[in-house]
């Protein structure tokens, strides 16, 4: 059985490509286009769950909740306090000032820039 990823990214077709990149690769894949929901998975996951995720991708630039406010709840649910998940931020971002606060948060593993690559995921 492959490894699982959750995608959280606003954008259908981005997580339309990278789900179609994580499968070729062997992975099973959730994807959300509403952090929020994705939030509301998350609180859901227990051991006995079906889909539990070690990866998740997190787009920043969101409409209804953006990856920081995402990454702020995300680190008070007992999912993220409780797994070995990895986050990492996977964004068209440029700005030096988003790469820094990624690495100043203990829950992200790493800063992407898109588009992400079968290199990307080969390293994951």
């Amino acid at each position: 059985m492959g490894r699982k990823v959750l995608l959280v990214d606003d954008d259908p077709i981005a997580n339309m490509i990278n789900n179609e990149l994580f499968k070729v690769s062997g992975y099973k894949v959730v994807a959300y286009t509403s952090p929020k929901k994705a939030l509301e998975f998350l609180n859901t996951i227990t051991a006995s769950s079906e889909f539990i995720p070690e990866i998740i991708m997190l787009d920043i630039n969101m409409p209804e909740m953006d990856g920081w406010e995402f990454l702020e709840a995300y680190q008070k649910t007992s999912f993220a306090l409780d797994s070995d998940c990895r986050l990492y931020i996977l964004t068209s971002s440029i700005a030096p000032e988003d790469q820094d606060r990624a690495t100043t948060c203990p829950s992200v593993s790493g800063f992407i820039s898109k588009p992400l690559t079968m290199e990307w995921i080969e390293k994951l």
